[in-house]
């Protein structure tokens, strides 16, 4: 009965130090510094319509979908 008992103090304080873990984490800044606004582009699929903002950059080229490449929009709305 003993071990039942210490092996659920053993989880409970894991499953709380992994959540404390997770809210610290989330607290941290991201990685663009604090004076500097994030890189935004605009794209749209010219087949169906479908939009992707991007927020911060990842690759040089245009992300594709429904096999194409996407095209860039000038036009953001802040």
């Amino acid at each position: 009965m003993g071990f039942r008992i210490l092996a659920a103090l053993l989880m409970g304080g894991l499953i709380l130090a992994a959540g404390l873990a997770i809210l610290q984490a989330l607290g941290r800044p991201g990685l663009t510094p604090p004076g500097e606004p994030p890189a935004r582009r605009l794209y749209y699929c010219p087949s169906c319509g479908a939009e992707f903002l991007e927020v911060r950059k990842g690759r040089a080229d245009a992300p594709s979908h429904c096999g194409q490449p996407m095209a860039e929009r000038e036009e953001i709305g802040t």
